[in-house]
């Protein structure tokens, strides 16, 4: 059973929608309230053949060599394993992979007793404009499967961007564009410290991230992920300018910045949960139908850029703690590129395909409207290996709408809610 949710609102270029998803997995009759983990306590098409990843995972198809070029060629996968959900993302807008052998998804609970939620779930943001020539269009911008260029030459999807992970793999014949950090930080495993052993060329035991018994002065991404927290060999040497506030570097530099070697975390240069993963995609490769978001930029694939001319930050966090160990948080920064034209009805949501258990049938949902969760289950409450199932849910948590408009963008009763505003909107501070 397919199910979307989405979420209408307009996107200009002085103002970026985040918006929150929170993935609940759990035992027969034992829900976790969703509503406790709100954006202000939180905030801390086959593609088979392109995907690397490890713990068994194989390259189960081949496809045409032009599907991997231009952005395609950094699409990764990462497994995601911090608390009782676990299973794989892609860098490209995608939740579980069920793409891959039919078998690599997001489930419940983490170990032995494991049984699989989630064949697949697909981020996608579509706008209405007016195309080249006065037509009305309507562009869905995501990574579903199946959606290829006239000539075969690209995916019309939105890809992941270079420069966000180490794409110094092993056996790898060619110069790869960025490596990864240093282990020779010191004890403290922090760079530019001066704590003992830094720079001092010997390998103390603090400083082996990835458990090798070498000290590497630029580790190699053995694990083939692309940037998760707890992995240090996956983050690229230095974070791409203007990924964090504070960079002193100007667009173009090729150096080092403030937090390089560190992880690049929403609120400082740490990790905020137990686990977590970040990227950025965008959708310029997209380009199937007349449309040109960048005035006088009229280029095709791969010189152009094309699509509704976003750009998406990514982030997915995971707690251990026994409240939060059913949940996977996903937050979705989404804006407009400097120069691109206004998109003045936009939406964003998620495409989901839950098959929970495995099993193609006997797969339900249902939409709460009093907790704004939609939740679905098996039938059968039984996976293919016999295992008891539970429910899974999926909700918004949050999104911001606009504080000058005069309307109740969320449909909340409150109209001009701000997060910002110092007032309690929604009378929920006590």
């Amino acid at each position: 059973m397919n199910h979307g949710v989405s979420l209408l609102r307009r996107l200009s270029k002085v103002w970026a929608i985040t918006f929150a998803i929170v993935i609940f997995l759990l035992s027969n009759g034992e829900w976790v309230h969703a509503q406790t983990f709100d954006k202000k306590d939180t905030r801390t098409r086959q593609i088979q053949g392109s995907l690397h990843s490890t713990r068994g995972y194989s390259r189960f198809a081949k496809k045409k060599k032009t599907l991997e070029e231009g952005l395609a060629q950094y699409r990764q996968i990462a497994i995601m394993d911090g608390n009782l959900v676990t299973g794989p993302v892609t860098n490209s807008g995608v939740i579980s992979y069920g793409l891959i052998g039919n078998d690599i998804r997001v489930g419940w609970p983490k170990g032995p007793n494991f049984s699989s939620y989630i064949w697949g779930a697909f981020f996608y943001v579509g706008a209405e404009v007016v195309g080249a020539n006065g037509d009305t269009l309507h562009i869905i911008s995501d990574n579903i499967p199946g959606e290829n260029s006239t000539d075969q030459t690209h995916e019309l999807a939105t890809m992941p961007l270079p420069g966000y992970y180490n794409l110094d793999r092993p056996g790898s014949l060619n110069e790869p564009l960025i490596k990864g950090i240093s282990e020779d930080v010191g004890r403290d495993g922090f760079p530019n410290t001066g704590d003992e052993g830094e720079g001092d060329g010997k390998l103390q035991p603090e400083e082996d991230f990835n458990l090798n018994g070498v000290l590497d002065l630029s580790m190699k991404n053995e694990v083939n992920w692309f940037a998760i927290s707890h992995r240090k060999e996956t983050w690229p040497e230095y974070w791409p300018v203007g990924s964090y506030p504070g960079d002193d570097r100007e667009e173009g530099e090729e150096r080092p910045g403030v937090r390089a070697g560190r992880w690049n975390g929403e609120f400082g240069a740490y990790v905020r949960a137990d686990q977590e993963i970040y990227y950025v995609m965008d959708d310029r490769e997209n380009d199937e139908f007349p449309y040109y978001p960048f005035p006088g930029d009229t280029a095709n694939w791969p010189n152009g850029r094309r699509g509704l001319g976003i750009k998406i930050e990514n982030r997915n966090y995971q707690w251990n703690a026994r409240l939060a160990e059913d949940i996977m948080i996903c937050i979705y920064d989404i804006s407009l590129y400097e120069g691109a034209q206004d998109l003045p009805k936009a939406v964003v949501g998620m495409y989901v395909d839950p098959d929970l258990g495995g099993s193609f049938t006997n797969d339900d949902a249902f939409f709460d409207e009093i907790d704004d969760i939609t939740y679905a289950w098996n039938k059968l409450f039984i996976s293919n290996e016999g295992l008891p199932l539970g429910y899974f849910g999926f909700a918004f948590l949050e999104s911001p709408g606009l504080a000058f408009d005069g309307i109740d963008n969320d449909d909340d009763g409150i109209i001009d809610e701000s997060q910002t505003n110092g007032i309690d909107d929604d009378g929920d501070w006590e």
